[in-house]
């Protein structure tokens, strides 16, 4: 809104006053990464990484990293600091796998890591989210091995996801 300076020396203030506590490092991070801030959530949701003090609080520190990307083998870096338990994880994991395969040519490998994260998707209940992230497995899918099928089942599925929130087109 025109007064990120002044939004900033309020989160300085916030952390110097709690002590830079995992709880807050994690809130802004989220609240900068829902604002566009990547940059600076990633250096603060890296931040709770190293500070958290349980096993929980490094996992969701790790997967809040892992959506703030800079490629794919930083999100694979970090979608294996995650709960290795979450079956949200493991979609994850095989997904960008996928991607990565497909990146370095390996249309055989990708499938295979495409394969197990649409079985996982399966296995999700269905929201809007899970829907195009499905959808988009599909797509990568279908470039491994260009089964048109792979494709209509993707288009399918984001059609799927766009009718549950038509509104919102993120």
């Amino acid at each position: 809104m025109g007064k990120s300076k002044e939004g900033k020396e309020l989160f300085d203030q916030l952390l110097a006053s709690r002590q830079r506590a995992y709880s807050i490092l994690m809130s802004l991070s989220e609240t900068l990464r829902a604002v566009g801030e990547t940059a600076d959530a990633r250096a603060l949701a890296e931040e709770a990484f190293q500070t958290a003090k349980s096993d929980k609080e490094k996992f969701s520190a790790a997967a809040l990293r892992a959506l703030l990307f800079k490629d794919t083998d930083d999100q694979i870096a970090w979608l294996e600091k995650a709960n290795p338990n979450a079956s949200w994880v493991q979609i994850e994991l095989n997904s960008t796998r996928g991607k990565k395969a497909l990146q370095q040519g390996n249309k055989i490998l990708a499938a295979d890591f495409l394969r197990k994260a649409i079985a996982g998707y399966q296995g999700q209940p269905k929201s809007a989210s899970s829907l195009n992230n499905y959808g988009l497995a599909c797509f990568d899918l279908y470039e491994a091995t260009g089964n048109i099928e792979d494709n209509r089942r993707g288009m399918a599925l984001l059609e799927e996801a766009v009718a549950m929130h038509p509104s919102d087109r993120t």
